[in-house]
């Protein structure tokens, strides 16, 4: 902590930053104590570095962290990514008015995915009365519904009177803006910050997991925050040869 928080707290690291994502990560899983607990995490989308994480996935959580940043920093943030989540975009309004707020194709193509996915189990449930075998038909199709289509079939969702589907189209109808943003942003995608997310789930996993938020959040600025902590690179590992065969 005395090597590495002076680095992490250097201002200079956070400085610059035109353009904003978040995100979501769980950090301690569900227990007979406890629902699982969440952190979120702030990337600066254009050099995918993460800037900070704060605990907890709310309004209340985010508009905390934006409220330290300065006037300048604030005016500097021209555009701002999310996954449809309303407390994030809550805290954006807050602080970040100005900015352009972005849901990428990749979340809306993910929500449908996902109630189509919902729509196959449910089907199955009611027919068998037990979750998906290897050999039942409605199983063996299940990347089959989720190949790509020429044509989103928004109007069909909204109409069809399927309950996964119609409100799947109802999440598409409350950020419709948001999600046409993508365009005239020319692009801006949440995809730094997910990748962000995959270096993340990678040092919890090789830290065996972190019960101190402090401790965890400094480990993880160390790592993906864009900083040189380690004095040293690590000791390349001679190879063996192999062994010769008389």
């Amino acid at each position: 902590m005395r090597h590495g928080q002076p680095r992490v707290d250097d201002p200079a690291r956070t400085a610059f930053v035109s353009a904003l994502g978040m995100d979501e990560t769980a950090w301690l899983r569900a227990n007979r104590h406890h629902h699982t607990t969440y952190v979120s995490g702030l990337v600066d989308t254009a050099t995918g570095r993460l800037l900070d994480v704060v605990p907890d996935r709310t309004a209340t959580a985010v508009m905390g962290w934006l409220s330290r940043r300065d006037r300048r920093w604030l005016a500097r943030v021209g555009v701002v990514t999310l996954d449809p989540h309303r407390g994030y975009a809550n805290a954006v309004g807050v602080h970040l008015g100005h900015a352009v707020l972005v849901v990428d194709h990749f979340h809306i193509i993910k929500l449908a995915n996902t109630a189509t996915d919902e729509v196959r189990r449910r089907v199955h449930n009611d027919k068998t009365g037990h979750r998906g075998r290897k050999h039942d038909p409605l199983y063996r199709i299940r990347t089959l519904l989720l190949n790509a289509c020429d044509n989103l079939l928004y109007t069909w969702a909204d109409t069809s009177g399927i309950r996964e589907l119609r409100r799947f189209a109802g999440t598409v109808r409350r950020w419709q803006t948001e999600i046409l943003n993508w365009h005239i942003t020319g692009g801006a995608s949440n995809g730094p910050t997910e990748a962000v997310n995959l270096a993340i789930k990678r040092t919890k996993r090789v830290g065996r997991g972190f019960r101190n938020v402090d401790n965890y959040r400094l480990r993880l600025l160390l790592h993906c925050g864009g900083i040189a902590w380690q004095d040293q690179p690590a000791a390349r590992l001679r190879g063996r040869r192999p062994q010769l065969v008389a």
